[in-house]
Parts: C-alpha cells; structure tokens; sequence
C-alpha cells in the first residue's frame, strides 16, 4: 500500500484525494502525479494518424502493450494512470482530431473507487461518446465494461472504497444501456473475468491491476472487433 501511495503522489495523494471522500464530501479535490502531468503532455505532440485505433482510459489501459499484442503498428495507446471520466472530457479533443478509424474505450473504475455517483460517471461517459460522435463521426466506437475488483487483504481497496462488484455490475448494466442508446458496440469484461463474485485472484497482484493472463483474455475478446 505504501509503494501504491507513493505512486500516485506521497500523501498529498491520501490527504487530496481520498480523505475528502472518506468524510463525506461529494466531490473530492484532483491532484495530479508528475507522472500523469507529463503523459498528459506528451500526448499534445505524439503525430496524428487518421487510420490509427485508439485504445482510451486509465492504468488498466495504459499498462497493456496493445500494439505488440495485435502486432499492429497504427494502436495507439491513450490510457493514463488515474484517469476519470472528468479526465477523459477534459482532453478528448487531443482524441477526436486524430479522425481514429476505432476507439475501444473503458473509463470509470476510478469515478466509482472516488465515490463518484454512478449517475454522474454515466452522464460524462454519455457526454464523451456524444462528443466523439458529433465530432469524428467516422469514428467506431467500442464501449468496454468495467472490469470486476478483488478485494485481496491488506490493499488499499480493501480500506479506501466501499465500492463492491455489485456495484460495478449495476454500473455496467447501465452502461450497457447507454451504448445501446448512441448505437455502439458494447464489449462485456466483466463476465470474463469473475469468479466468485470477485476478480480472480490468479488475475491480479493488487485487486484492480491486471496480469499478463487476464489481458490474453481481454485480447482475445476483442481481437474480432479490432481486427
């Protein structure tokens, strides 16, 4: 858990960001890593490719080798550490004006484990999809649910969230609603990945971050669709 904090930015990380949610207040402050400030950055001045297939979300996107794993040159790999739906809308024009041939989205994991309402976290990813849609409407756009947690002893998800994989599956259900409200593909996860009523614990090292096995199974779920 200390590796973990330290990670995210020390304890300005616990003071910032999860204390305000742990004393009840509705929306807690932002404070950004070096780490996410720099990706942000550099993404301004990565070239733009207009057959390229986006894959677009938070660290459970960003720590994936997509390209390698299609054996694809033109994917690129948008997702960032810590990222929120907030996030997302906040530089989805640096996405849009790329023209992408695809993007395979999966964003809120982060909202739900702030305490952010599953409604709020919906009406942004319905203002993302919107937004991709008036603006690069050749795009594809590829819904993926929220993938399940597990909460291993003594990790941080363990004393920071009451969110439960209940919960989760609630939000997909209605997220599943709202692709099928724009008209998109929408790409269940979740099953593949739950055991017990948790994610599997040979999956993951930390509750929520994949390993090397679960991402073949998500590869492979997709591989038609990005192919």
């Amino acid at each position: 858990m200390a590796v973990f904090i330290y990670r995210r930015g020390g304890l300005s990380y616990i003071i910032l960001t999860k204390l305000p949610t742990i004393v009840g207040l509705k929306s807690p402050i932002r404070n950004y890593s070096a780490f996410y400030l720099q990706r942000k950055d550099l993404f301004n001045f990565l070239p733009n490719h207009k057959a390229s297939i986006i894959f677009l979300g938070d660290s459970i996107t960003a720590q994936c080798e997509w390209s390698e794993f299609f054996h694809n040159s033109i994917i690129k790999n948008r997702g960032l550490a810590g990222y929120r739906t907030d996030g997302i809308l906040a530089r989805l024009n640096q996405i849009v004006k790329m023209r992408p041939h695809k993007i395979f989205i999966m964003i809120g994991i982060n909202d739900l484990l702030a305490g952010v309402s599953a409604t709020d976290t919906l009406a942004n990813y319905s203002e993302i999809l919107k937004q991709i849609k008036q603006e690069s409407p050749e795009t594809k756009i590829f819904v993926q649910s929220v993938l399940p947690i597990n909460k291993l002893s003594r990790t941080y998800l363990t004393y920071f969230s009451p969110l439960t994989n209940t919960d989760i599956a609630e939000f997909n259900s209605r997220l599943k609603s709202t692709a099928e409200e724009f008209g998109l593909e929408y790409i269940d996860l979740y099953s593949l990945l739950i055991k017990d009523g948790k994610l599997m614990t040979s999956y993951t090292f930390d509750g929520l971050h994949l390993k090397g096995e679960a991402y073949v199974i998500w590869k492979e779920a997709i591989e038609r669709y990005v192919n």
